[in-house]
Formats: C-alpha cells, sequence, structure tokens
C-alpha cells in the first residue's frame, strides 16, 4: 500500500480563492414585499411587531398555526440587523 502524503490545513487553504467582496444586500420588494416592509421598519416597531407574534403564538389553540408563528418569530428574530435592533 503506497504512503499516503501527511494531511496540513495550509495545503488546503492555498488552494482556497478568496471572496469577492459583497455590497450591502437588499431585498427584492417584488419577490418579498412583506420581508421589505419588515426590514424598513424601525427598530421599536419591529420588536412590538415581533413581540405581538409571540403573544398571539401563545394564545393559539391550533397547533400548525402555533408552530407557524413560533417559526415567523425565530426567523425574524435571527435576521441579522446593521441598526441594532431586534435580535
Amino acid at each position: 500500500m503506497p504512503e499516503e502524503k501527511e494531511f496540513r490545513i495550509g495545503d488546503l487553504q492555498a488552494g482556497f480563492v478568496e471572496p469577492a467582496p459583497r455590497g450591502p444586500a437588499t431585498v427584492d420588494e417584488g419577490l418579498f414585499p412583506t420581508l421589505a416592509a419588515w426590514l424598513e421598519l424601525p427598530p421599536p416597531a419591529r420588536r412590538e411587531r415581533t413581540d405581538e407574534l409571540a403573544a398571539r403564538a401563545r394564545t393559539e389553540t391550533r397547533p400548525e398555526v402555533q408552530a407557524a408563528l413560533q417559526a415567523a418569530v425565530r426567523l425574524l428574530s435571527q435576521i441579522p440587523l446593521k441598526d441594532g435592533g431586534v435580535r
């Protein structure tokens, strides 16, 4: 059996191409109007809306609706915001 070459992290890194710098990502209002409107809200309004969704999820009796609302709250709270908004 031939001897295998020793694995070194530097060997892998030498082959990587550095990605091109990205500009600020924007949301297409035509495709995602609700998300675009959400991102345009000021931080206090986003926080209030998130709290309202969470409260509605807690009071919802239908499991599928409750799960959907909880998923929406989780997703919306994970969107990185550069303005110090909800996180």
